[in-house]
C-alpha cells in the first residue's frame, strides 16, 4: 500500500502533573526533601511521531508511523496506532521507551522533564526501504542515531520524489546546525518557532543569550522576520513557517508573505502538543492540495483545540470537525509580496 504520509519521530509516555504551584520569576521551586501532594496526574501516549501520525490520520490521510518503540508500554502504543488506523512500519526493541513528565503550574505554564530512549536509536538497518511507498515524509525532531537516519531518508526522498516536511527542535538545531543543511535542501516545508529560526540562521542561542540577537538585529521587527524567512528560503526550503506563541506567525513561499495572529479569545489549559497539531495540519492541508492561507487557518484551529485540554492527541480534530470550527472562528491572514 502507498501511504499519503509517513511520520518519523518519537513515541513517548507523557505524564501530566498538575502541581498547582505558583511561579516565582519564571521558575517553579520545590523544597528539597519535602513530599508534596499534587492536584491531578494523567497518563497519555505522546511524542512528535505518534502525535502527528494521529493528526494526519484524523484529517483523512493514509498514514504510517516509522519509529523505534521500546518494550515498556509497547502494547499501549501499538493498540493506539491500530485504533487510529495508522500502520506501524518501524521496529520494536527491548530499550526503554521515551518518557516525559510535564509539570503544570497554577498559571498553566509548564516545565517538561524528558528521557530519550528507544526513539533516538532508530537506524537505517531498522527500515525496509523497499517497502516504503509514501507521498510525504514528516520529520519530527530526533537526535543520536535517529538524526543520522533522517539525513539518509531525506536523500532517499530526493531520489524517489517524496516530499519532506520538517519540524526541527531548538536542541536539534543547537546540536546539529551544520548537518541540518542536508535535510533542508530536500525540504518542501519547515515549521518551527522564532528562537529555532534564529538559531538556524544566525547560530545564536536566543534563549540563553537574547542580547546577541538584539546586537545583531537591533530590535525585534517585521523586517527581521522577513530577513530570516528569505535566508532560510535560500537554503532550498520551499515554504517556511515561523511561529511565535501568541504573537504574529509569518509564512513565506518565495513570493507571498502570510501574517496572522492566533485567536485571542481561546483560553489555554495546557500547550503540550499544540506545535505538533499546527505543523501536521498545515502539512496535511497542503498535501490535500489546499492553498496556503487555508492550510494556515485550519492549522491554527486544530492547535487551538489541543491547548484547551490535557493530552496532545485527545482533541485533535477530524477534517470535517476542523471545517466546522473554521466557520466559527474566522482568521484574518494578511498577504503581501516581499
Amino acid at each position: 500500500m502507498k501511504y499519503d504520509i509517513t511520520t518519523i519521530g518519537s513515541a513517548t509516555i507523557d505524564t501530566f502533573v498538575d502541581t498547582n504551584i505558583a511561579e516565582r520569576e519564571h521558575t517553579i521551586s520545590y523544597p528539597v526533601g519535602a513530599k508534596l501532594t499534587v492536584e491531578n496526574i494523567q497518563f497519555f501516549i505522546g511524542g512528535g511521531g505518534t502525535n502527528t501520525a494521529v493528526s494526519f490520520a484524523r484529517l483523512g490521510l493514509k498514514t504510517a508511523y516509522l519509529g523505534k518503540i521500546g518494550d515498556h508500554f509497547k502494547k499501549d502504543i501499538i493498540d493506539m496506532l491500530k485504533k487510529e488506523k495508522i500502520k506501524f512500519v518501524g521496529k520494536i526493541t527491548k530499550d526503554m521507551n521515551d518518557h516525559s513528565i510535564i509539570l503544570d503550574t497554577k498559571k498553566h505554564n509548564r516545565t517538561i522533564l524528558t528521557y530519550k530512549g528507544a526513539s533516538n536509536k532508530l537506524t537505517m538497518k531498522d527500515i525496509d526501504l523497499d517497502g516504503i511507498k509514501t507521498g510525504w515524509f514528516y520529520f519530527c525532531s530526533m537526535m543520536g542515531d535517529a538524526f543520522k537516519t533522517q539525513i539518509a531518508l531525506s536523500d532517499f526522498a530526493q531520489k524517489k520524489g517524496i516530499n519532506v516536511a520538517f519540524n526541527p527542535s531548538y536542541y536539534q538545531i543547537k546540536a546539529h546546525r551544520k548537518e541540518l543543511g542536508r535535510i533542508l535542501k530536500n525540504t518542501e516545508i519547515i515549521i518551527f518557532n522564532k528562537e529555532e529560526a534564529i538559531g538556524l540562521v544566525l547560530g545564536i542561542d536566543a534563549k540563553a543569550d537574547p542580547g546577541k540577537v538584539k546586537k545583531f538585529y537591533g530590535k525585534d521587527s517585521r523586517e527581521n522576520m522577513i530577513d530570516l524567512l528569505k535566508k532560510i528560503r535560500s537554503i532550498g526550503v520551499k515554504i517556511i513557517c515561523i511561529t511565535d506563541g501568541k504573537n504574529t506567525t509569518y509564512t513565506y513561499d518565495g513570493e507571498t508573505l502570510y501574517e496572522f495572529e492566533p485567536h485571542k479569545e481561546i483560553k489555554a489549559l495546557e500547550r503540550t502538543g499544540a506545535g505538533d497539531a499546527f505543523a501536521s495540519t498545515l502539512v496535511a492541508a497542503i498535501a490535500k492540495g489546499k492553498p496556503l492561507d487555508f492550510a494556515l487557518w485550519m492549522a491554527t484551529i486544530n492547535s487551538e483545540s489541543v491547548i484547551q485540554n490535557y493530552g496532545a492527541k485527545n482533541i485533535l480534530l477530524s477534517w470535517n470537525q476542523a471545517l466546522k470550527q473554521m466557520k466559527k472562528y474566522p482568521l484574518e491572514i494578511r498577504k503581501s509580496r516581499v
